[in-house]
């Protein structure tokens, strides 16, 4: 992995050392060319929630002065930003209690830093002195500003919020001087690079040199590493629980080079898009390596997972490999899985395979998960979510198991464990007993719980995918008692005006579909009654089904009933109802019954005129 890593970086043009990085800026501080506030302005981006809305969010990312991550400091060498005995002051920009004297509100000054922060400020004024930008904002310092003299753009009770986010360091600040960003100022990024050379220059004087298995020859080895996922070493040689027997901090053999070309090539694809997928508390990272140049190749098909447009989803199963190279089609796919800790990340996996593999196990998936008349696509979280409790006030999260095994089954077709299996039926059984059938969340949690357990036995029967048409034509007892159970529970509802809290889907669920033989004679039993109550064409219909002949909309099948459904059962169970189902059958007695449900929400209207619309259609 250490190797691809560093061949991501090579073909991106990293080394690891760059003066320069990618940072979200939330707040513009706009100065005069005489360094006078003029404006104080936030910066905003769209971005698309988990439920697909667009909204706006401040912070937008920017090209900003970045520090070397080691230094020289007290005759040793030191890793940088860490603590408060290591920190260097950013360039340029960084939080408001490092940039005011008294800080936001004046109860937490950090003068101490904020002399470091303006002392590099007055640095470059004085090697500059013809640059009209870094000299206004040497002027600003002088005057010596404070936080309260600058214009929150809000009302009070946002204001109020703010200045806790402000004061507490959670959002970085930048200058534009008469309109322009000071870090985009190319005779200021030309100095700053000057001294982070210089700085690097300096702690590669005293480091040791020696060999590794990944860089060739000799060079310097590195006694710290570079920061991924945002503020985490790449890796620690020199904590617990390696213990060094007399190499002092050098526990292990990393050459710098190496160091820093592997944590540049991960963060390139951990800050792409394209290339990583938030997996829960786990992130994974992939990317296409051309076998004989070893060039990285754009391969985005794993993005599809959180995807939940099914026209995009759609448009991806007609493509074919044909009309792409074939050289991406047989190029290296590269999957990591990572865990970021606290001060420490964790590789949890590691594949690679070809990226036509993928792809072939990826257009199985998506053809495992497809859902009968849905405008959605469940998308993988929706399934792991959807296999725990809806959050309320906490943020609750499924386990890393359920992720990575949704993650490994998308593109590496690998069945889903049996463990997984009894969780979804455990929270099918609760949440049909809780929920409202009415509600829009439970309507999509109980949707993408019909697709993981379609994925289930799609990967476990190979080849066989169940859809709806295998579903409504099958023989199954377990598929035929979920179907029964729905139409009982229409029926009752239509009896009741869809009035009724205690439907025999939200009271019997789960024992229908563990012991069918204890409930549904009882069920069928109160059926009749209910029947009765409906009367007229429309409780025919619910008993008999609308024949083609009958069906307005015109399409050229019989629209099953109550009695059909129980003749199709009779017949698979041999003229009783099972007495237990495996746990395997009341998978199967779940994506019957949500298939039956859907389609008894779509009932056909007869052409008999009176009597027979659906109460639900009358409504």
């Amino acid at each position: 992995m250490i190797s691809e890593l560093m061949r991501v970086a090579e073909t991106a043009g990293l080394a690891g050392c760059e003066s320069r990085r990618q940072r979200p800026i939330h707040w513009f501080i706009d100065l005069d060319a005489d360094g006078r506030v003029v404006g104080f302005s936030p910066t905003t981006v769209k971005v698309e929630t988990k439920r697909g809305e667009r909204r706006e969010r401040r912070g937008k990312e920017f090209t900003v002065p970045a520090n070397y991550h080691m230094q020289w400091k007290d005759g040793k060498i030191q890793s940088v930003c860490t603590n408060q005995h290591n920190w260097l002051p950013d360039f340029l920009t960084g939080p408001a209690n490092e940039i005011f004297p008294h800080g936001v509100t004046g109860e937490n000054p950090v003068a101490q830093k904020q002399a470091l922060w303006a002392g590099r400020i007055l640095e470059a004024a004085g090697a500059l002195p013809a640059n009209t930008s870094i000299q206004a904002m040497s002027a600003w310092l002088k005057r010596g500003p404070e936080f309260h003299d600058l214009l929150l753009p809000c009302g009070e009770e946002e204001r109020r919020r703010l200045l806790e986010d402000l004061d507490a360091g959670k959002e970085t600040i930048s200058f534009r001087v008469a309109g322009r960003l000071i870090a985009a100022d190319p005779q200021l990024q030309r100095w700053w690079a000057g001294k982070v050379a210089e700085q690097r220059s300096e702690v590669t004087g005293k480091l040791e040199l020696g060999r590794d298995n990944y860089s060739e020859g000799s060079g310097p080895i590195t006694e710290y590493f570079p920061s991924v996922f945002g503020s985490v070493p790449f890796a620690s040689f020199n904590k617990a629980p390696f213990i060094s027997y007399g190499l002092g901090s050098q526990t292990a053999t990393f050459r710098l080079e190496t160091a820093e070309k592997t944590a540049a090539g991960l963060n390139a694809l951990l800050n792409d898009s394209r290339t990583s997928l938030s997996l829960g508390d786990e992130t994974a990272v992939f990317w296409a390596a051309d076998r004989t140049s070893g060039k990285a190749q754009p391969a985005d098909i794993l993005q599809l997972l959180d995807e939940r447009d099914p026209l995009v989803v759609r448009d991806y199963l007609k493509s074919i490999w044909g009309s792409r190279r074939a050289e991406l089609a047989q190029a290296e796919f590269h999957v990591a899985i990572l865990l970021k800790g606290t001060g420490r990340f964790s590789v949890r996996s590691w594949h690679t395979d070809t990226v036509a593999n993928a792809d072939q196990h990826i257009r199985r998936y998506f053809t495992a998960i497809q859902l009968e008349s849905e405008d959605t696509v469940p998308a993988l979280r929706d399934m792991a979510s959807a296999t725990i409790a809806k959050a309320r006030k906490q943020k609750a999260k499924p386990a890393p198991a359920t992720f990575n095994a949704l993650f490994e089954a998308a593109w590496r077709g690998t069945a889903l464990p049996y463990s997984l299996l009894a969780t979804v039926i455990g929270r099918q059984k609760l949440e049909l007993a809780t929920g409202d059938g009415s509600d829009s969340a439970f309507r999509e949690r109980l949707q993408a719980r019909t697709a993981l357990l379609q994925l289930y036995f799609a990967l476990k029967n190979g080849d066989r995918t169940i859809t709806y048409e295998t579903l409504m034509n099958t023989k199954e007892t377990a598929i035929l008692c979920g179907r029964l159970l729905a139409i009982l529970d229409k029926i009752h509802n239509e009896a009741h005006d869809g009035r009724s809290a205690s439907s025999p889907a939200n009271r019997l669920y789960g024992a229908a579909s563990a012991t069918p033989a204890l409930v549904f004679p009882k069920l069928c039993q109160l059926a009749r009654y209910h029947l009765q109550k409906v009367g007229g064409g429309w409780a025919y219909n619910l008993e008999f089904g609308v024949s083609k002949e009958k069906r307005k909309d015109g399409v050229p099948e019989d629209f099953d009933g109550l009695a059909a459904i129980v003749g199709q059962l009779k017949d698979a169970a041999d003229g009783d109802f099972p007495r237990l189902l495996s746990l395997e059958d009341q998978g199967r007695f779940a994506l019957g019954f949500y298939y039956e449900r859907e389609r008894c929400r779509q009932w056909p209207t007869s052409k008999s005129e009176k009597l027979e619309t659906p109460h639900s259609q009358q409504r």
